[in-house]
């Protein structure tokens, strides 16, 4: 019985978030829509070290978890955590969210992210000792979409980042490729 106990217990969030977000592994969060037809929304989680990467994972898991009788619809996340180094490798992500230590240490580091992914949302996480209007100020002309406090709830997080890919995907526009010269057989 105690063996069975043992089977049965589940370990607290924060030892799962460390075991569960190696660095560079791609992680899938939340539920799909009741139709079914939810799209999963692409995270790109940007910090500088490893440790504020998976505390910033964390962080999102903790907004994006709904117990499972809660008729609430989360949608599909998938979560890449980057460097500021790997972003340029991957342009696939839908929302873009800085955390709170390299906005601490780079703020003009947001300009250069702005101009590798010009058609994506950009959402910097600040935490209360680096929160202030002049610091949202100044992102806010670096061109960041919207900042969150890392205390704010599941549903704010949610609400913002619908609104603004909904807000950029009517921008979207299409590529031209011109084949100058054919070769061929």
């Amino acid at each position: 019985e105690s063996a069975r106990r043992k089977v049965l217990e589940v370990p607290d969030k924060a030892s799962i978030a460390e075991s569960y977000y190696p660095v560079g592994r791609q992680v899938f969060l939340g539920q799909a829509l009741s139709n079914g037809r939810s799209r999963m929304i692409e995270l790109g989680l940007v910090d500088l070290s490893a440790d504020s990467r998976r505390r910033l994972a964390t962080l999102v898991e903790r907004w994006s978890w709904a117990p499972p009788d809660s008729r609430v619809s989360v949608p599909r996340l998938s979560i890449h955590l980057l460097s500021p180094e790997e972003v340029r490798f991957h342009g696939n992500v839908d929302v873009c969210i800085i955390g709170p230590e390299l906005v601490g240490c780079d703020a003009a580091y947001v300009n250069n992210l702005r101009q590798q992914l010009p058609d994506k949302v950009v959402i910097c996480i600040l935490d209360a000792r680096t929160y202030s209007f002049g610091l949202v100020e100044q992102l806010g002309r670096l061109g960041v979409d919207d900042v969150l406090i890392d205390s704010a709830t599941s549903e704010e997080f949610f609400r913002r980042i619908f609104l603004l890919q909904r807000r950029v995907q009517s921008k979207k526009r299409g590529r031209l490729i011109v084949v100058d010269a054919a070769r061929g057989g």
